[in-house]
């Protein structure tokens, strides 16, 4: 991180001074806790603004509550511990947690050097970053669905180890400068950036910390084998991948995600020859090879149910648009 950033976000806060003079007299209702113990965003965010980045407060234990906001955990230097629901899970340098309304989150006491920074986001500063993201099946689409819709029941927190990840560190980091910094077009630029920032952990599903059992990892494992593999993906190999049964992955995949692997990969590939048609001179038939299909009359059946056009059609369309 940006060593002038990092120092300004480094700096002992009034609320961590106190802390450190007396420890026993930390005040939650500072947060606006109701009685269910969820943290009202009007005690944070400033009047109008549907995002704000605040320290997180060190030297205190938080013990476990809601939001009813949505809160991206970015730690920017050392490491903080949390448990959300039932996991506990190390947050370390350069790592990204995601939590939704009903995330149920408590912090460990961080150390000075233990640096994060916490986004305070209304759910409708999402809208720009799920249109970005489109309507490929993956986690953080379902999280940003579960965050905008409250009543579906889709994954409420996403834990990203990306430190590794510099497209990903840059975009964090630029959201971090947009915020505290006052510059035109600061709203568009900020939901511009974390629609990116989101685009770009959609494509590291790889780096998700959750456990391979849980129903969020068994969808992470399918997404991901379809994504890094739709031209030759198969039911039988992701279930010999993953040492199940074919029928009971087929079973799990149907009551998960409302409908079949093969409408998944369907869906992925016509998305992918989307893509390609926009963006390309490839010729149909050889992005029709490219995204898996022999059968060429069979995906121009496909490809118009989707679209409602043939494939030339829809590529002429778009060129008109642009």
């Amino acid at each position: 991180m940006n060593i002038k950033l990092l120092k300004k976000l480094s700096v002992i806060t009034a609320e961590e001074k106190s802390i450190l003079e007396n420890p026993d007299n930390f005040n939650l209702s500072s947060y606006g806790l109701d009685k269910t113990n969820r943290i009202d965003c009007r005690k944070l965010l400033q009047s109008g603004n549907t995002i704000q980045i605040r320290p997180h407060t060190r030297f205190i234990h938080f013990p476990p509550h809601k939001h009813n906001y949505i809160e991206m955990v970015y730690m920017c230097s050392g490491n903080t511990v949390h448990k959300v629901n039932n996991d506990r899970i190390e947050l370390k340098t350069g790592d990204i947690l995601l939590l939704g309304k009903d995330a149920l989150h408590q912090v460990e006491k961080a150390g000075e050097n233990d640096i994060a920074v916490n986004f305070i986001i209304l759910p409708e500063f999402f809208e720009r970053a799920a249109e970005m993201l489109g309507k490929d099946e993956n986690l953080v689409m379902d999280f940003l669905i579960s965050c905008m819709f409250p009543k579906s029941k889709c994954v409420n927190f996403l834990h990203f180890e990306v430190s590794d990840i510099l497209p990903v560190q840059n975009l964090i980091e630029n959201l971090i400068w947009t915020v505290l910094e006052n510059e035109p077009n600061k709203r568009r630029i900020q939901q511009t950036t974390l629609g990116l920032l989101m685009l770009a952990l959609a494509n590291y599903t790889d780096k998700l910390n959750i456990k391979k059992n849980d129903a969020d990892g068994f969808r992470a494992e399918v997404l991901r084998y379809i994504e890094e593999n739709y031209k030759e993906a198969s039911l039988a190999v992701l279930s010999n991948n993953m040492g199940i049964n074919m029928s009971a992955v087929s079973k799990r995949i149907s009551r998960l995600f409302g409908c079949t692997f093969k409408d998944l990969l369907k869906s992925k590939r016509l998305s992918q020859a989307e893509f390609l048609l926009k963006n390309t001179e490839l010729s149909v038939n050889h992005i029709i090879v490219s995204v898996g299909y022999e059968n060429i009359s069979y995906f121009f059946r496909c490809f118009k149910d989707k679209y409602g056009v043939s494939p030339a059609t829809f590529r002429n369309t778009f060129k008109n648009v642009e």
